[in-house]
């Protein structure tokens, strides 16, 4: 009676989306690919070694090979950041990241993911706990943010971007109706909204701000959004407020659906 579950559909379907079709391809050549990370591994060691933690994490976090034609590459790669953070004292590891740049702490966040997927997470889980903790305290607008993106990362210098999921729920009158914030905006204690994400309570309208992120302002854009946005019912009730200047941001040309399900909205707001 339970045959039904283990029958692998993709494998008798011919039109079906095999995993490889939406990885990216590294542009380097396995063997480029392979003689390149070992040679850097060796480097790194030399930099550990050396007690340089920061730097030798920072190069193989930099630009390291990705997609399923440089397999033997990202095994390499994988182990020195193993060995990396297995061996980092604890009480360094937040200086060690602080240090790091943002498309290397992003590359972390992924590399502790994939570690804890593996089989040496039995023995040394706790390591990587301790990382993916002092990161995302660290980092967590960067982390975050790249987390909750949809593919579509690059935004003007002079805008920021702001992503509005809906929901098709009813809204409960007892809740706000607005909410004012910014991209400083610290988890709800209550309902453990991490950092930069928040919900409109009643219809669960959230969204997330800053693709990618802009450490770059002088100052922090402030996001107010009520119900009626949410529900695709009023064209400026977002409002983005930005050194002094308030922005009505309606659905004009600058606000576009990511996907056919309508309920998700992209904005991208100049400033």
């Amino acid at each position: 009676m339970n045959n039904f579950r283990k029958i692998d559909i993709d494998a008798i379907e011919d039109d079906y989306l095999n995993d490889d079709d939406l990885l990216e391809i590294d542009p380097r050549s396995e063997q480029d690919a392979l003689s390149y990370f070992t040679s850097l591994q060796a480097q790194v060691r030399g930099l550990v070694n050396g007690g340089d933690v920061t730097n030798a994490l920072g190069l193989i976090l930099d630009d390291p090979p990705y997609g399923p034609t440089v397999d033997s590459a990202r095994k390499i790669n994988t182990d020195t950041v193993i060995q990396i953070l297995s061996s980092t004292r604890t009480s360094d590891i937040s200086n060690v990241i602080n240090n790091l740049q943002p498309n290397q702490q992003d590359n972390l966040m992924k590399y502790i993911y994939k570690c804890m997927s593996l089989p040496v997470a039995e023995q040394i889980g706790n390591v990587f706990l301790s990382w993916h903790e002092k990161l995302t305290q660290v980092a967590a607008l960067a982390v975050g943010v790249t987390a909750w993106n949809d593919g579509n990362s690059e935004v003007d210098s002079n805008s920021f971007s702001l992503l509005i999921e809906k929901s098709v729920g009813d809204a409960d009158d007892e809740f706000n109706k607005s909410i004012n914030t910014s991209l400083q905006t610290e988890k709800s204690p209550i309902l453990n909204i991490p950092k930069n994400k928040f919900v409109i309570r009643g219809n669960q309208c959230y969204q997330s701000v800053g693709l990618p992120p802009r450490d770059d302002l002088p100052e922090s854009p402030y996001v107010n959004i009520g119900l009626g946005h949410c529900r695709d019912q009023d064209n400026d009730d977002l409002q983005i407020i930005y050194a002094g200047n308030t922005i009505n941001v309606g659905k004009d040309d600058r606000c576009r659906l990511v996907n056919d399900d309508n309920l998700s909205v992209r904005c991208v707001v100049p400033i």
